[in-house]
């Protein structure tokens, strides 16, 4: 029998080809993300990959993975791991590492405090509610033209924008946006990859935190954390105080831009707006850089349709449509000193 290592705290970044693992699930730094049953074969075979989690949330999962994980291909945030026997198909196994490795440096990040979950730079991430689920407060037409097309257009302007920049290819979304107004991005595709690469990142975290009405995801007093109750409290006293200086913020914004609440560097919850397709991690041209855990977008094109020029209406509507557990989360990665997810 081949002999196997274990290694009850498994660190992705030294996770070397070849390796055989068990992972121990209640101590592990590491999970398997949309892992097969040992059973089943994924479409790439019977792989799958570990990435760094939470440890409260791996410790509620299943108890010992008691079959030998071998290492197919590793970067300093993931490891490609083959379920299989340990023994026959080595060289089947080491041709998908080689195939997927590409695709693992994709999806993950080698910065520190990488996201949980990004999004992909070069596909529109899909609406997590149907694009009627926000009536009466958000129009079906706004939401499927505010995503299909205008989102879809950021997309397409940053793609064009990287693909004269060789320099910008691998870098993640959230990257390329703390880049903004530093010489990491060419100056001749800055305002291109600033106008876009925000608008694509934008408009990714703004669907996530926004939920159908009825959900349980938009009753504040219900699914929002205490971590963020407090932290309203402290700042603002009471939620209706929060809303309305949020609300104020937002309507001053002078033609296009967003409204933000997020955490500062001493972890204290902020009021910021930004102009265009800015936003908060783009710390060399904003002037409040944080980390954003909530984002108002107030585009025209994100209300016109349905409230005209009456932008306070808007903002007492969206309200209604807020996923407090989605913020609340958000919050919880800006304290870890992660970016929100956007995936």
């Amino acid at each position: 029998m081949h002999a196997m290592q274990t290694l009850c705290k498994l660190s992705c970044s030294r996770a070397k080809v070849g390796q055989r693992l068990i992972v121990s699930s209640g101590s592990s730094l590491c999970q398997i993300e949309n892992r097969p049953s040992f059973s089943a074969a994924s479409s790439a075979g019977n792989t799958a990959v570990l990435t760094p989690s939470k440890l409260a949330e791996q410790s509620q999962k299943s108890s010992t993975w008691s079959s030998p994980l071998r290492v197919l291909a590793a970067t300093t945030m993931a490891a490609v791991v083959w379920l299989g026997p340990p023994t026959g198909r080595d060289a089947r196994a080491e041709g998908i590492g080689s195939k997927v490795s590409e695709k693992v440096a994709s999806l993950t990040s080698s910065s520190k405090g990488a996201p949980e979950s990004a999004v992909a730079l070069d596909k529109l991430p899909p609406l997590p509610f149907a694009p009627d689920a926000l009536e009466p407060f958000i129009d079906t037409a706004t939401m499927q033209i505010h995503h299909d097309k205008h989102h879809q257009t950021y997309i397409t302007k940053l793609q064009t924008a990287i693909s004269q920049a060789p320099t910008l290819k691998g870098k993640s979304l959230d990257d390329l946006n703390k880049a903004v107004g530093t010489r990491d991005i060419p100056s001749d595709v800055t305002t291109a990859v600033r106008n876009n690469g925000g608008g694509h990142w934008n408009h990714s975290f703004f669907w996530k935190i926004l939920t159908p009405a009825e959900s349980k995801e938009a009753d504040y007093q219900v699914v929002a954390s205490d971590e963020l109750k407090k932290g309203i409290e402290e700042v603002w006293g009471s939620l209706n105080a929060f809303q309305a200086k949020f609300n104020e913020a937002a309507t001053a914004v002078f033609g296009s831009g967003w409204a933000w609440l997020g955490v500062d560097d001493s972890g204290t919850l902020v009021i910021s707006t930004t102009s265009n397709q800015d936003n908060p991690l783009m710390k060399a041209v904003v002037k409040d850089a944080h980390t954003p855990i909530l984002g108002l977008d107030v585009w025209e094109h994100a209300y016109y349709l349905k409230y005209q020029n009456k932008r306070p209406d808007y903002l007492n509507s969206w309200w209604h449509v807020v996923n407090w557990k989605q913020v609340s989360h958000n919050l919880e990665l800006a304290k870890a000193g992660k970016p929100p997810a956007t995936a």
